[in-house]
């Protein structure tokens, strides 16, 4: 699919969500946003509490997805740097704007569903037991993009997704995206992962970027800008066939 096909995709999950009601169904915990999302961010876990809850089992039937409605909470309630980033990420990398129904078409799935402020401590084996829920919600959905938000989603993700697809790699010839400056010098992300997936099955055709920071922290608009337009440059090179691309966001 070319780029310039991504925007009738859009506009046909948004005519799909205007025309017809709301279906019944809800979704599991730690599984937030549209029904019909474009782009989906998978995460180790929701955020927020202090990880040291008593596990308790993961409602199957907890969730009630968005339908033709902006899915605004993380701009507005969560954390400062989702309610910085998401909406910057979610424009740039779809390339509609929150007015032209941008809002309608993102949503999260996480592996674990107990709250963890830290993404590297999520528990890898909990990850692991979440990893149904994850795969039916993709299925379920469809999204065009999957953005797994830092290394330990990503890692199990392509796991998971290379049992049934071919994982096609694209290659960064180079990756500076600037974090910021300090009195030490400026500080740079220096690596990406992305591919798009091969194959048969109801994901085949879909593609897979790293987001280069956890959208949780990315505390300014500039720096959430810089990540977006990589996550943007990445997802077009796969979709003009290159084999290899180039990312500057200094």
């Amino acid at each position: 699919m070319r780029p310039e096909a991504f925007q009738t995709e859009q506009a046909s999950l948004l005519s799909k969500m205007a025309g017809n009601p709301v279906p019944d169904g809800r979704w599991p915990d730690g599984c937030y946003g549209s029904r019909v999302a474009w782009l989906t961010f998978v995460g180790p876990s929701p955020g927020g509490g202090d990880g040291k809850a008593a596990e308790v089992p993961r409602q199957e039937l907890a969730e009630v997805p968005v339908w033709n409605q902006e899915y605004t909470e993380p701009c507005t309630s969560w954390s400062i740097g989702f309610r910085r980033s998401t909406q910057v990420l979610v424009e740039t990398v779809m390339g509609r704007k929150r007015e032209q129904g941008a809002l309608k078409l993102y949503n999260f799935a996480n592996f674990d569903w107990m709250q963890n402020p830290n993404a590297c401590n999520v528990p890898t084996e909990r990850m692991r037991r979440g990893s149904t829920a994850v795969l039916n919600h993709l299925v379920e959905v469809q999204p065009r993009v999957i953005i797994p938000m830092e290394w330990k989603a990503h890692q199990l993700l392509s796991e998971l997704l290379g049992v049934s697809y071919a994982l096609r790699h694209l290659h960064f010839t180079s990756v500076e995206i600037l974090i910021g400056n300090t009195r030490r010098g400026s500080r740079f992300h220096r690596h990406m992962d992305a591919y798009q997936l091969g194959g048969s099955g109801p994901l085949a055709g879909r593609y897979v970027i790293r987001c280069p920071q956890h959208p949780a922290r990315t505390f300014n608009a500039e720096y959430a800008g810089r990540v977006a337009r990589a996550l943007r440059s990445a997802l077009c090179a796969m979709a003009n066939e290159q084999e290899t691309v180039s990312i500057q966001e200094v």
